[in-house]
């Protein structure tokens, strides 16, 4: 029997359990809703987000360390002389063969690419078809802009088709100077002091002196950095003797370039990181003033790369070779083995005005011996667009 007290208790919790009820509705209300709403386009956590299409010009600088030091990294285009060149805002950087080959097969695109020493691979990118017959991207972009059939001659292929344009000051003349290839330099102001004639080629009785007398009075010096394969140059060895293939180890100058090597070492007059030195600490050496004479065949591409203002130049001047005791003629490389720059202009990219254009700009030191009159004005028009 339900007395007052239990029925004022009853009336009491009814407000509680009533809440609860509703609470409980509404959240059975709101699950089935989240489950029977579609989902919403929030992207996934993978997805890539569209960007907003690059206009930058793509252009690669393949060097043999990637990125470099300060020191090495002078010898390229700035940012600023790329854009000035090309037109159009540059998106500049530095890679290794290595890694623009793995851009390539990973489908990373790029519009232009400069090779910034000679190598076997990046020549074996013109027989890819994805770059550009040089006279082909002028025909798309600049009618009428025809390549001189001598230029064509001495850097296109079998079928007369260049594809990559060679950045060097002696397209169609030859050097044939006895220091066209010695690669050798030796600083300006001691050369001045000790009455070395840069012109006169030299035994290696009074080299030796030379230096003896650098290392006297210059004792913070290193009085040189020479390598076995520019001495094997300046002594006459070469593979080929007219008649067979003769292996270069064997060649009579090679024994004397060991022995040469041999002695400075022993008068303390060459520099102890001469097999071990790498092309940058090189470069950094020089710039500092740190050697007296420096010979190297890496030393002679490199040089072919510096600017006419390059402070090296300021320092420094090439010295005629050092003559071997035989009397054999030096056997020095020419500028025909490519020892230069070269550009290659990608076929895909979608930037093929700019990409004539820069072509254009790297014709226009050499329009006097390279172009016809209607070539100059045509690309006087393309500069000036």
């Amino acid at each position: 029997m339900d007395t007052p007290h239990n029925d004022k208790q009853r009336k009491s919790l009814f407000p509680y359990k009533l809440a609860q009820t509703l609470v409980g509705l509404i959240a059975v209300c709101f699950l089935i809703f989240c489950i029977r709403s579609p989902s919403t386009s929030s992207p996934s956590p993978f997805q890539t987000t569209s960007s907003e299409k690059e206009t930058a010009l793509k252009w690669i600088f393949i060097t043999p360390y990637g990125e470099t030091d300060s020191s090495y990294a002078d010898l390229f285009l700035s940012q600023e002389d790329c854009t000035e060149l090309a037109g159009t805002p540059v998106e500049r950087s530095l890679c290794t063969i290595e890694k623009y080959l793995n851009m390539t097969a990973s489908g990373i695109s790029a519009d232009v690419v400069t090779c910034w020493y000679t190598d076997s691979n990046f020549k074996r990118l013109e027989t890819t078809g994805t770059t550009w017959a040089l006279q082909d991207l002028l025909n798309k972009e600049i009618p009428g802009f025809t390549l001189p059939e001598n230029f064509i001659r001495w850097c296109g292929n079998f079928q007369g088709d260049v594809y990559a344009y060679p950045h060097t000051g002696t397209i169609l003349s030859e050097d044939t100077s006895i220091k066209s290839a010695a690669a050798m330099i030796g600083r300006k102001d001691i050369l001045e002091k000790i009455h070395w004639d840069s012109q006169q080629p030299l035994s290696k009785a009074y080299c030796l002196e030379q230096l003896k007398a650098v290392r006297k009075a210059y004792p913070e010096l290193i009085p040189c950095y020479v390598e076995l394969p520019s001495l094997q140059q300046m002594f006459g060895v070469t593979a080929d003797t007219g008649t067979a293939w003769e292996d270069p180890f064997f060649h009579p100058g090679t024994l004397e370039s060991l022995e040469f090597m041999n002695t400075l070492f022993r008068e303390r007059l060459l520099s102890r990181d001469v097999f071990t030195l790498s092309q940058e600490s090189l470069l950094r050496q020089l710039q500092n003033g740190e050697i007296f004479l420096a010979a190297s065949p890496s030393l002679g591409k490199l040089l072919s790369l510096l600017p006419e203002n390059h402070p090296i130049w300021e320092q420094y001047e090439i010295l005629s070779p050092i003559l071997s005791d035989s009397g054999r003629e030096p056997a020095l490389s020419n500028n025909f083995e490519e020892q230069y720059v070269s550009t290659l202009f990608v076929k895909s990219s979608t930037q093929s005005q700019f990409q004539a254009r820069l072509l254009a700009a790297f014709y226009l030191p050499n329009r006097r011996t390279l172009w016809s009159a209607p070539g100059l004005e045509i690309c006087s028009r393309m500069q000036n667009r």
